[in-house]
């Protein structure tokens, strides 16, 4: 676990100083890789045997990463390019040890850098980006805090007990995180190679034929409609793992046993009794495909690093208007109604919650329903009712 950081504690700064001044002295890449290795260590990013050197990118391959931490590889240069901007040849090869892990069954970020220079790549990243949070410029030692940030953020993955909120949540799991931008590259790779086979074919239609029937027409190209797909199937997952967590799930356990599982529900069935929650639809299909299960791994164990028992309960509405983009929403007609509101029109209209009943079909995130229990387990303890 992640340790408390003492800002002003002199260690961290003489660590990071360090990995300076073997940039600007030009030393070998061993050199700055150790003091690289130091600095995690020495800031808590990570454990000694959290840390690898020299490890093969995947099984049978000659090659070897000058430095594995956690998921992540990192690649070292004494110089990454000409002022920070990286030399195509050393963004492939990193490009190249991603891939090779990803077909080995682990999805990875990496991290190209000469200590000063750091950029982040993961698998199907597609061109670099040389600003925040992309990528990350390293040059003064008082300011050492911006790499601990920076890496701990996007690329080591070591914070954990992340409280859910309406920051944190698209903050780790919306368009502005890489993690989400590796996510979906990834998923877009395994459907683009799979999206011809039959049962996910068969899938993507019925899909595309309920959005139909709800919406009378859905107006997009195929391309804009596959990635509303893909999007979706990013989201459905994400969902059904938070729920499962909030029932007492051990996501972290199912990513690295039986990550399927974690489309499917069978656990968290045996755990709850509750059917439909969780369960094998549409948004499975990454189960079906080489490559599908490191992906679930990873992203539960993204999931994992959140406390979702203090989740706020309009969870699924933030995670949806994280994902899906405001035009989109419109086009689907999806709006979700704050639970201020529904708790307003719940006690507006419910006069009598232990005698009127109350229907909810089931077309949205239950927050009305939600409300309606809360206000029904309030007029009970108002009349020192102990069972419902």
């Amino acid at each position: 676990m992640l340790k408390h950081v003492n800002h002003n504690d002199a260690k961290y700064h003489q660590s990071a100083a360090e990995i300076l001044r073997r940039h600007d002295r030009g030393d070998a890449e061993a050199n700055i890789t150790s003091a690289v290795r130091d600095f995690l260590v020495a800031t808590g990013l990570v454990d000694t045997d959290e840390i690898a050197l020299e490890q093969h990118p995947a099984l049978g391959s000659r090659q070897a990463v000058d430095l594995t931490a956690l998921d992540t590889f990192i690649e070292f240069k004494r110089r990454i390019g000409s002022s920070g901007d990286p030399n195509p040849d050393y963004v492939r090869q990193l490009d190249d040890y991603l891939e090779q892990s990803h077909k080995d069954g682990r999805v990875r970020m990496g991290i190209l850098t000469d200590g000063k220079h750091w950029l982040l790549r993961w698998p199907n990243a597609g061109p670099v980006k040389l600003t925040l949070p992309y990528a990350c410029t390293f040059h003064d030692a008082d300011r050492w805090i911006i790499l601990f940030e920076w890496l701990r953020d996007n690329a080591l993955t070591a914070e954990e007990n992340i409280p859910p909120t309406r920051q944190t949540i698209p903050q780790h799991f919306g368009p502005q995180s890489p993690s989400y931008e590796r996510d979906i590259a990834v998923l877009k790779a395994l459907y683009r190679r799979n999206k011809r086979a039959n049962t996910i074919r068969v899938k993507t239609q019925l899909w595309r034929n309920l959005l139909m029937a709800a919406l009378g027409e859905v107006a997009g190209t195929d391309a804009k409609m596959d990635d509303l797909f893909i999007r979706h199937t990013y989201l459905t997952a994400v969902i059904g793992m938070v729920v499962q967590a909030r029932f007492g799930v051990d996501v972290r356990e199912r990513a690295e046993n039986d990550p399927a599982d974690l489309l499917y529900g069978r656990e968290f069935h045996n755990k709850t009794g509750l059917q439909g929650v969780v369960e094998s639809d549409f948004f499975a299909w990454p189960t079906e495909v080489d490559g599908g299960w490191p992906f679930i791994a990873t992203l539960a164990r993204r999931v994992a690093r959140f406390d979702w028992q203090k989740a706020p309960n309009d969870v699924a509405s933030i995670l949806y208007e994280t994902v899906i983009p405001p035009d989109e929403r419109r086009q689907l007609g999806e709006y979700y109604t704050p639970d201020w509101l529904a708790r307003t029109m719940v006690r507006e209209v419910v006069t009598d919650p232990l005698d009127q009943s109350v229907l909810d079909p089931a077309c949205g995130s239950g927050t009305f329903v939600a409300e309606a229990v809360s206000h029904l387990i309030e007029a009970a303890k108002t009349q020192s009712l102990n069972a419902i």
